[in-house]
Order: C-alpha cells, then structure tokens, then sequence
C-alpha cells in the first residue's frame, strides 16, 4: 500500500515536496525549513495549531510492514526575540528591551534631559533612520530587524536661546540658536544690544531680519568703537511680548 505524505509551511517559508510512503519502507519527517528572517522552525505536527502529533525534523513518521495513511505535518514555528539597546546619549540612563519579530516593541520609560525634550528612539543618531519608539515612550512599529541592535534617542533643545556667541573682530557680532518649537522667538523676537554704562548706545535688530551663517545661526551685528570694546556689552532678546 502507498500514501502521500504532504508538508505545509504554515505561512512560513516553503514547504518540502510531498512524498509517497510506503507499507515496505519506514518514512521519516522532512528536514527543518531554514532561512526564514525572524522566525526559527521548531517541529512538524499533523495540526496547523500544533496540537496534534509533534515530529522533530527527520523523526521517523511510519514504521517499515506498517500499512501508511495519507498525512499532512505543519511546521512549527519559534519566533525569534532580540536585544534592543537604547542610547540616550546626554540624557537618564541607557538601558535595553527585548524585541519579538513581527510585533510592536514594548513600552519604556521616557528618559529624561534637563533642557530638552525626548523625540523617540530611531535607529540613527540624531534623529536619522526609522524611529521604532515615539516621544511618549510607547513601541510604534513593528520589529523588521534580524539581530541585536541600538536605538538612539533623538533629542530637541527645549531652551528659547540655545547658545549665545560674543564675536570679536572689527565688529562685534552676536549669534542666536532659536529652538524650532518657539515659533514666537522666531516670528516676532529681536535682539537690542547696548554698549557702555553711563551712556549706552544700543540697536536692536529682528530675528527675522537677521543674516544666516553657514551653521544655522543668526548674526547680529554692531560696529564698535575703540573706546567702547572696554565698556560693558547687555544683550536682550525678546519676542513681540517682551518675553525671553
């Protein structure tokens, strides 16, 4: 007597050609399905659910003088997890969680930097590549990924003023970093410069109005006199409500 003996992958990979057993002939299970990106094979069963018959790859199915039965075995299937290192650069802690193939990472606790503001983990620095975590701490895409990997977190300045560069040369400049969320600094703020103690002379320009350098900065200028370079220099930079 003969029967077929058939593989299904169960949604994983390709499945190996049926065989045909026979009552003469012991038969054993098929190799393991390999190269499936995430997932490992773990037995062939005769239910998709695994709940019936478990054979381990290469496992004798039938014995030999045993009259064979048309079967179907499913492979199992282990889904594979991976170390997920989170860098937080200037900010709390670095720590880790544990991605599963296929599915959303988990949830962690939202790390924290004195004047600046969490934008989530991304698998580049500064920002860059596919961010895996949003700025809530919460898992936003599913892992894709095959291997242990680090995500970095993305940070924003959260200060009005970034930094504040004193120029020295024929003239006297000064550079604004303004944070991108501070639409009002950006809108409506202007720097008023003022030099001496007794007398001051001052002039105030717009953000807007302002020359962009090469970096990104704005550059205020002034021109100086010899006498002044030796007199106290206040700067003031507000928005449209007087508000630093």
């Amino acid at each position: 007597n003969t029967a077929a003996l058939a593989y299904d992958a169960n949604g994983r990979g390709e499945a190996p050609e049926a065989v045909t057993m026979k009552t003469s002939a012991a038969t054993n299970a098929a190799a393991a399905i390999t190269g499936v990106p995430g997932y490992t094979f773990n037995v062939w069963n005769t239910t998709a659910d695994g709940t019936g018959t478990a054979y381990a790859a290469g496992e004798q199915v039938k014995a030999a003088n045993v009259d064979p039965v048309a079967t179907t075995l499913y492979a199992q299937w282990t889904t594979n997890t991976y170390t997920v290192t989170l860098n937080n650069g200037g900010g709390s802690g670095d720590g880790s969680v544990t991605a599963t193939y296929d599915a959303v990472l988990p949830n962690v606790t939202v790390p924290t930097w004195e004047k600046h503001v969490f934008e989530g983990y991304y698998t580049g620095e500064n920002g860059e590549g596919d961010r895996y975590i949003g700025k809530d701490g919460k898992g936003e895409k599913v892992w894709d990924k095959t291997s242990d990997t680090t995500l970095y977190a993305f940070w924003k300045d959260s200060a009005k003023i970034k930094s504040m560069d004193l120029l020295l040369g024929g003239d006297i400049g000064m550079r604004y970093h303004v944070t991108v969320n501070d639409t009002a600094l950006q809108e409506s703020g202007k720097a008023t410069v003022s030099i001496g103690s007794k007398k001051p002379s001052s002039k105030t320009i717009t953000y807007k109005d302002a020359e962009e350098d090469t970096t990104g900065a704005r550059l205020f200028p002034f021109n100086v006199s010899s006498v002044q370079m030796a007199e106290p220099v206040t700067v003031e930079f507000k928005d449209k409500d007087g508000k630093v």
